[in-house]
């Protein structure tokens, strides 16, 4: 899920990748597939109904790319990530899917042309320095008028900031506020970017998920959600 780091550390945790994720996010009150499972719901809220092609820029071992293939199963779903051990254990996970689920450590950004990228939990991981260039790449990887989603931990949360410390994969993290990341997002070029707080409620309360887009303007969630478009 670090893609653009060539030495990539998420090797050394591909298959216990979901049971470390897992164990940390107890404290939050959910799993992995809980959480994947809300921000899926939300993409489709934002009105990706039927898309051609969707890019799941560093998808770690496939969590989330599995759930896309579920939700759009007329779509080419894509899975980056530069960790070839995590798209080892991916493409053994999603072997029913054939060949509309795809995964790659490496692509060519301007000759995919998807109508939706989603970052999900990735730019944390990516070097300061890297990030740009990062959301750059999203961008020309995306077809005019493609829709990006990018979902990244809340730092103003006390609670998220003890999850990413005590998280092996979250080493070496830097979090970004979602001001900051919207501006370099409309840096990269992208318009109509809207950042949205998400996450309030953990699994056991989970009836109360309902009442989180009143909440969408309180910065003291776990998580932030931006929506951008490419002109």
């Amino acid at each position: 899920m670090t893609p653009d780091e060539q030495t990539n550390p998420f090797d050394e945790v591909a298959h216990d990748y979901v049971g470390d994720l897992n164990r940390n996010l107890r404290l939050a009150g959910g799993d992995s597939r809980f959480f994947y499972q809300a921000k899926l719901r939300l993409i489709r809220s934002r009105g990706v109904e039927r898309p051609r092609i969707v890019l799941d820029f560093g998808c770690g071992v496939g969590i989330l790319t599995r759930m896309l293939a579920d939700a759009y199963p007329e779509a080419m779903i894509v899975g980056f990530d530069p960790s070839a051990e995590e798209i080892r254990v991916a493409r053994a996970e999603a072997a029913a899917y054939g060949q509309r689920l795809q995964f790659a450590s490496h692509f060519d950004a301007e000759t995919i042309r998807a109508d939706v990228a989603v970052a999900a939990g990735v730019l944390h991981h990516i070097p300061p320095a890297n990030k740009q260039p990062s959301l750059a790449r999203l961008f020309d990887a995306l077809a005019p008028g493609g829709r990006l989603f990018v979902f990244e931990h809340n730092p103003i949360s006390p609670l998220t900031r003890i999850i990413v410390a005590m998280a092996k994969v979250d080493r070496g993290a830097t979090l970004m506020s979602a001001r900051a990341m919207k501006r370099m997002v409309e840096s990269a070029g992208f318009v109509e970017a809207e950042t949205s707080y998400i996450s309030f409620f953990p699994a056991f309360l989970k009836v109360l998920v309902g009442l989180e887009h009143h909440l969408r303007a309180i910065p003291l969630s776990a998580q932030y959600m931006l929506t951008a478009r490419k002109p």
